[in-house]
């Protein structure tokens, strides 16, 4: 691009979290459907991933290395899990 940098989401959260709430207390059988209709609201979204699955990549030139690894730095802590940075040197175009 412009900036001289590509970026690349390899997953998307297609899965969607629903939740179906449920009342609680005294007579609260007569004010809810039950398991009929239990589809529920949604609350979120997911992907699955696996064990080394690649999340994000980018390709930089190397003047732009150390801003690259800042921003994937500040993508990873919105991850809710662990996240490993490797640099891999393209040679070629």
């Amino acid at each position: 691009g412009a900036d001289n940098y590509y970026l690349k989401v390899h997953v998307y959260p297609h899965q969607i979290l629903r939740e179906n709430k449920m009342l609680v207390g005294a007579h609260a059988d007569r004010l809810q459907k039950g398991m009929s209709r239990a589809f529920g609201k949604v609350i979120g979204r997911a992907s699955r991933v696996k064990v080394g699955q690649v999340l994000m990549s980018a390709c930089v030139k190397r003047e732009g290395l150390r801003t690259a690894k800042r921003a994937l730095k500040v993508a990873s802590q919105k991850f809710p899990i662990p996240c490993i940075m490797e640099v891999v040197e393209v040679v070629g175009d």
